[in-house]
C-alpha cells in the first residue's frame, strides 16, 4: 500500500512540475488567449447573425416585388391607382417570411418626387431620399439620423430611358432594432460602425475604437481579424458585407485580463511539484523500541570478550560436530562435557554449567577413572 501510495505521490508530483515548466514557456493556452478567442468567437457569431438577416431582408423584398408586379407599377405609377398599389403593399407585408424583420413602411414615389402611394410609418423617407440621392448611392442603407428617423430604407429605382423616362421608385422602412437583435451572449464590447468615423449602434459599455479613414480600408479587406492598438490593446474586427449595400463593421476592444495570473499559476505548480516531489521521496527511518536489554546490548563491552566469546561459540559447535567419542574433565577428573559421539557410547547427559573450562587437548574416556 505504501508502494502504491508512494507511486501517485511520484505522479502528482511530476505533473505538477510539467504543467508549471509548460505554462511558463507558453505551451499551454493562458487565461488570455482564452478569453480572446471566445471574445473573438462571440463578434464574429453575431457578424454572421446581422449579415444573414440584411440578405434575408433584401430578398425578400425583391422576391416579394417581383411576385407581386410591383416592378411594372414602379416603372409607370401614373398608370397605377394609389389604392391599389397600398393593396399591394397590405399583401406583402402579410406574406413576409416569418422570423423575419417587417417594413414599418412602405411608399411609391413618383419620378418627381411626389408621394403616390403609402402604406404603415414613414418616418425618416426625408433622410433616406437625401442618402440616396447622393452619387453612386446603394440600394440599401442606413440613416444616420437618431431618434425616430433612423432606419434601414431598401430602393427599387429602375433607370429612366426613351421608352420609360420618367419613372418611379419604390422605398421600404425598417426598424434598426428589429434587425440589429443582440444574442444573450454578446461580446463584452462591440460598435457596429457604417463609416470610419460613424457609429450606428453600440453596447453600454461602448468606447470609439481609434479607426481612420485609412485603418477602415484595411480593415475591411478581411472577413474577420484581432489586431494590436497603439495602446497595447487587442482589437477585434468583423465584416459585414450584403450586395448592393455599403459593408459594415463590428468592432470589439477586448479587454482581456493580463497573464500574471498564468506566471502566477505557473510559479505555484512548479513549487508544488517539487515540495511534493521532495516529500514523497525522502527517506524515513524505521521506527525502533529502546529496551532494557537493547540499551544493554549498546553498551561498550571489551574486545578481549567479545573475541572468547566468539571462540567459544565457534569451538563448541566444532567439538559436537566431531565424530570421534570424546570429553572434557576439570584439574580434579570430573567429567564436565562431552560432544555427541562420547554421549551415545556412555549414554549420560552432562550437567549444564553457566561458564565452562575449555581447554585446547582432549583426553581419552577413561583417563584418571
Amino acid at each position: 500500500m505504501r508502494a502504491f501510495v508512494k507511486i501517485i505521490g511520484i505522479a502528482v508530483g511530476l505533473t505538477g512540475l510539467l504543467g508549471g515548466a509548460l505554462m511558463s514557456m507558453g505551451h499551454l493556452r493562458t487565461a488570455e488567449g482564452d478569453y480572446q478567442d471566445l471574445e473573438m468567437a462571440k463578434l464574429k457569431n453575431l457578424a454572421a447573425s446581422w449579415e444573414t438577416q440584411l440578405v434575408s431582408v433584401r430578398s425578400s423584398f425583391r422576391d416579394l416585388l417581383m411576385r407581386h408586379s410591383l416592378t411594372a407599377a414602379v416603372e409607370h405609377p401614373s398608370e397605377w391607382a394609389g389604392w391599389r398599389v397600398e393593396n399591394k403593399f397590405a399583401q406583402m407585408t402579410d406574406e413576409w417570411p416569418a422570423g423575419l424583420a417587417k417594413p414599418r413602411g412602405w411608399v411609391l414615389l413618383r419620378s418627381n418626387g411626389q408621394t403616390h402611394a403609402v402604406a404603415g410609418d414613414s418616418v425618416g423617407l426625408a433622410v433616406a431620399l437625401d442618402e440616396f440621392a447622393q452619387s453612386d448611392a446603394p440600394d440599401i442603407l442606413l440613416t444616420d439620423k437618431h431618434g425616430p428617423s433612423r432606419c434601414l430604407a431598401l430602393q427599387y429605382a429602375p433607370p429612366s430611358d426613351e421608352q420609360n423616362p420618367t419613372p418611379g421608385r419604390l422605398v421600404a422602412l425598417f426598424n434598426p432594432n428589429d434587425l440589429f437583435k443582440v444574442p444573450t451572449d454578446p461580446p463584452a464590447q462591440w460598435v457596429l460602425m457604417n463609416g470610419p468615423t460613424e457609429t450606428f449602434l453600440a453596447s453600454a459599455r461602448r468606447s470609439d475604437p481609434p479607426i481612420g479613414a485609412g485603418t477602415w480600408g484595411i480593415l475591411l479587406s478581411q472577413t474577420a481579424g484581432l489586431v494590436t492598438m497603439e495602446d497595447g490593446l487587442p482589437l477585434a474586427f468583423a465584416r459585414i458585407h450584403v450586395p448592393g449595400m455599403e459593408p459594415l463593421l463590428l468592432v470589439s476592444e477586448i479587454d482581456s485580463p493580463t497573464s500574471a495570473g498564468s506566471a502566477v499559476g505557473a510559479l505555484l505548480l512548479l513549487t508544488a511539484g517539487t515540495a511534493f516531489l521532495v516529500f514523497v521521496l525522502k527517506p524515513r527511518r524505521k521506527g525502533e523500541l529502546v529496551t532494557t536489554e537493547h540499551a544493554q546490548a549498546t553498551e561498550p563491552v571489551d574486545p578481549d570478550e567479545q573475541k572468547s566469546a566468539r571462540e567459544t561459540i565457534t569451538f563448541r559447535q566444532i567439538f559436537q560436530a566431531v565424530r570421534t567419542p570424546m570429553c572434557v574433565v576439570d584439574e580434579s577428573g570430573r567429567l564436565i562435557r562431552v560432544n555427541s559421539a562420547a554421549r551415545g557410547l556412555l549414554s549420560i547427559c552432562p550437567k549444564v554449567v553457566s561458564r565452562m573450562i575449555l581447554f585446547q587437548s582432549s583426553a581419552q574416556i577413561f583417563a584418571d577413572r
